[in-house]
């Protein structure tokens, strides 16, 4: 047998989730808002996975979380010119202004063995694209314990 879990409890939960629903349509709404007929935007998180972080560290590299300062570099559909790049804030966000079309995003991974993954996305005019992007470093420890 399941224990219940009371409905008071329940609906705080899904009223921060509908609040954080419609504060995300805002803020899109508002990034859209201005931009030429052609435009779109690419938005998303860094998370780098390496080293698990000591308690009461800063989630910063080589540890495991977002990727503050990480630089997105946006490349034409054949990987050959540069067209946009901008760096993720310290929660490893990022979003950047694009023209309608196909784009390429290349990541290193891995430390010893170097490789690089491509991230091919289209940009539609008046969206807002999400690509999100994992760094892997291969490096991996014991967890902290706590």
């Amino acid at each position: 047998m399941h224990p219940r879990i009371p409905l008071s409890f329940i609906v705080p939960f899904l009223l921060l989730g509908l609040l954080a629903l419609l504060t995300c349509d805002v803020v899109s709404s508002e990034k859209l808002a201005g931009l030429d007929g052609d435009m779109g935007v690419l938005e998303g998180r860094v998370h780098l996975v390496g080293l698990p972080c000591p308690p009461n560290s800063l989630q910063r590299p080589p540890c495991d979380g977002p990727y503050p300062n990480y630089e997105v570099v946006v490349h034409d559909s054949n990987g050959q010119s540069v067209v946009a790049q901008t760096r993720t804030d310290d929660q490893g966000f990022y979003d950047v202004v694009l023209k309608q079309g196909e784009y390429v995003i290349f990541t290193t991974q891995g430390l010893s063995e170097p490789f690089t993954e491509t991230h091919r996305f289209t940009i539609v005019a008046g969206k807002i694209t999400v690509l999100n992007l994992t760094i892997d470093t291969g490096i991996r420890s014991p967890t902290y314990s706590s």
